[in-house]
């Protein structure tokens, strides 16, 4: 009449071990996920500083925030000097910048003349972009890659030889997803034309007088 306790017993046990077994694994992969995560936004760090790249790490709102093993950075914006696509170590971190996607805002400066097709088709990888200030100019062919950011919204000009060509607005302004763009002279860079298929655009002054 007692046989029947230990079975039990002992059926419960090994369902324990395995369901232990099993927890344990599901763990192991999740730190596992959690410490290559880390990794990749400290060697990102890394080559960002290597190609001379300023950035702002985001907060994080993650339980671990505050444990430095457990916690990546989250970077949020870049500011970027003219040249740096053809930088080996730039173009590595931004490999790893476009599988991290939290880019958001991103300054472009020391571009005294049009903007490099090679940097912006760099930027246009990072598909979480919302935000580009250009201190400098920029025309079509250089802007084109640009129109992969779906999540564009603000885009401006500014500094001595800031300008956007009309080329280049006849892209910006095709883009379903930009709401406000920035330039010396607000609307009065832009053609009427142009102007016409966009009038929900919210445009604003980039260059004040002194």
């Amino acid at each position: 009449m007692d046989q029947p306790p230990c079975k039990s017993r002992r059926r419960w046990l090994r369902f324990s071990l395995r369901g232990l077994l099993i927890v344990t694994s599901v763990l192991a992969i999740l730190l596992a996920w959690r410490m290559h995560h880390v990794r990749t936004s400290q060697r990102v760090a890394e080559l960002l500083t290597e190609a001379n790249v300023s950035f702002t790490p985001g907060r994080n709102e993650q339980p671990w925030h505050g444990i430095p093993a457990l916690e990546p950075v989250r970077f949020t914006s870049l500011s970027i000097k003219r040249g740096v696509g053809a930088n080996p170590s730039f173009l590595e971190a931004a490999e790893h910048l476009e599988t991290l996607n939290t880019i958001e805002k991103v300054y472009l400066y020391g571009w005294t003349e049009d903007g490099s097709p090679e940097d912006f088709a760099v930027l246009a990888k990072l598909g979480s972009i919302t935000s580009i200030d250009i201190d400098g100019g920029v025309d079509g062919d250089a802007f084109r890659p640009l129109i992969a950011l779906t999540k564009l919204e603000s885009f401006s000009c500014s500094g001595s030889s800031g300008y956007c060509s009309d080329d280049a607005l006849a892209l910006l302004l095709g883009m379903p997803s930009v709401k406000n763009v920035g330039l010396p002279q607000a609307e009065h860079d832009v053609p009427p034309e142009l102007r016409r298929t966009r009038p929900d655009i919210d445009y604003f002054i980039t260059d004040f007088p002194p």
